[in-house]
């Protein structure tokens, strides 16, 4: 339950975050995914099972309030959190790399589709522009605020799992 809370938590916080704080911390127009990157560390430290459901909860959370096609957010953030999830068991989670690096891959991934989606179907073929002006920027943006992100995630994380244990073993 606590996992729960703390994964609704986190959107609630990281959405807020998104729309209010960073808004001025717009550098050339760009602004860091804040709900995919915290989407990507919680499948990455909790697994595909609250990553998907971090995921399709958070962009669904985007589609309903920026007013565009809902469900596309959704099920890409869903997909993220789920392949991210992928690595829960196999990797140390004290290295930071491997996190940053599943973040920069979905936060490519996501903005590539954005621009097939919305803009390529539209007939805008400068793939060019939106590659050197927007995703780009974008995905190296989210990387720096990953690493200071899921140092502290990471923390709690593990606050939450301590305290579960001792529960389990003074229960015993």
């Amino acid at each position: 339950m606590k996992k729960f809370l703390f994964c609704f938590f986190s959107i609630i916080i990281t959405y807020i975050m998104q729309v209010s704080v960073f808004t001025y911390f717009e550098i050339a127009g760009v602004r860091p995914n804040l709900l995919l990157m915290i989407t990507c560390i919680i499948g990455f430290t909790m697994g595909s099972r609250y990553g998907l459901l971090t995921g399709f909860f958070a962009g669904l959370l985007v589609d309903l309030m920026a007013g565009s096609t809902v469900g596309f957010t959704a099920l890409v953030y869903m997909y993220a959190g789920n392949v991210n999830g992928f690595f829960y068991k196999d990797y140390v989670k004290e290295e930071i790399l491997l996190p940053m690096g599943l973040v920069a891959a979905s936060t490519f991934i996501y903005e590539f589709m954005y621009y097939i989606f919305y803009f390529l179907l539209q007939n805008k073929l400068r793939l060019s522009y939106y590659l050197v002006r927007i995703i780009l920027p974008e995905v190296i943006y989210t990387v720096v605020i990953t690493l200071i992100v899921y140092v502290f995630i990471y923390f709690i994380i593990r606050k939450v799992e301590q305290s579960k244990k001792r529960r389990t073993i003074t229960s015993a």
